[in-house]
């Protein structure tokens, strides 16, 4: 490459020479303007030469990271046909297809979309068309015969008119994410039917402030409640214990923040106004501080239980009162049991009774 420095000593030495030998100003004209054509030229050809190395470096370059890069770059065009316009090589190393797959058939990417999916995702194209931009997920068929999920983010280019010219787009495959979300989903529905049949109503509130529920189990329904009567009345609980109920329940729940957990029995409002008797078993959660956090507790359904105690309870009164008003009956009762009034499993527990009101006990 010649510089400009000798460019300038061989276009002196030249006038140098032609002054001495009297050349004419035409000439002299002449030589100078070759000169610098010369030097132009040579400049230019090694401005395009740099160019294309830079060019050339940045195609490289380029390549290399769409080879590397985890979503599959394309192109089509955004009118007439659509045929396809550019595609980046990482697809073979994704999807198993060679570039030229995708570039010589305008029907590849309608082809390999699910069926199941398909109708959905033309029906929201129009939305690339209006915002300029578009994102949706759906199973793709790798070249393998096997369907992977791809996260496909879609952008409209327009011409200087305005016009849509092109669209860009990228496939990224999101397999791993979509099976952890149908394992999640998998796990939440497993998680809700236990729920939904357990015996007891799980429930939770905040344990501070305004003690806002934050949780409970659809089978809240077996008390006649949906679980959004609850969620979104910060009163729903205390607005439907026992009013004889309340007092000492509510004074019995400061061992809950002292014990950790606490349970107690007491009279609930269904939604039709009947009464049940529930237990309530409730646990303190704790946040990484060590505050009070969230109380996690269940509600199950004692009355059958309280019914049985409290049959048990009337019956041992009254087989009480009869050995009150008859203490010297035991001698006949043994002797003519069959003259009792009382049931088989009541002949037992008054026999109990007189060895027991003997021993004073009763």
């Amino acid at each position: 490459m010649t510089s400009s420095r000798k460019y300038a000593e061989i276009a002196t030495a030249a006038l140098g020479k032609m002054l001495r030998d009297g050349t004419d100003s035409g000439k002299v004209a002449e030589i100078v303007e070759s000169v610098l054509a010369d030097a132009t030229r040579e400049r230019e050809d090694e401005e395009r030469q740099h160019l294309a190395e830079v060019e050339a470096t940045a195609a490289t370059r380029l390549a290399r990271l769409l080879d590397a890069s985890p979503a599959v770059i394309y192109s089509f065009e955004a009118k007439g046909d659509f045929s396809p316009t550019f595609v980046s090589d990482n697809i073979t190393r994704l999807f198993g297809y060679a570039a030229s797959e995708y570039l010589d058939d305008p029907n590849f990417w309608r082809e390999r979309v699910h069926p199941d999916d398909l109708p959905l995702i033309e029906a929201e194209m129009d939305a690339l068309f209006k915002a300029g931009e578009h994102v949706i997920e759906y199973r793709f068929r790798r070249k393998d015969g096997t369907y992977c999920w791809v996260n496909d983010e879609q952008h409209l280019v327009r011409d200087e008119k305005g016009e849509p010219a092109e669209v860009v787009g990228s496939w990224s495959d999101i397999s791993p994410r979509k099976v952890a979300e149908e394992a999640e989903d998998r796990a939440r529905e497993r998680l809700a039917l236990l729920l939904d049949t357990a015996p007891s109503v799980i429930y939770s509130f905040k344990a501070s402030g305004d003690y806002a529920p934050t949780f409970v189990s659809e089978n809240i329904k077996r008390l006649g409640y949906c679980p959004d009567e609850y969620l979104k009345n910060a009163d729903f609980w205390r607005a439907r214990v026992h009013p004889d109920d309340i007092e000492s329940v509510e004074a019995e729940q400061a061992l809950l923040f002292e014990r950790g957990r606490h349970t107690a029995e007491y009279r609930f409002r269904k939604k039709d106004d009947h009464y049940c008797w529930v237990s309530d078993e409730q646990h303190l959660v704790r946040d990484e501080n060590g505050a009070p956090f969230e109380i996690v507790g269940s509600w199950s359904d004692i009355t059958d239980r309280k019914n049985a105690e409290a049959a048990e309870n009337a019956a041992r009164g009254r087989l009480s009162a009869l050995l009150e008003t008859a203490p010297v009956q035991r001698q006949s009762f043994q002797q003519a049991p069959e003259l009792w009034p009382v049931s088989d499993a009541d002949r037992a527990n008054i026999d109990s009774l007189f060895v027991l009101k003997r021993r004073k006990l009763v």
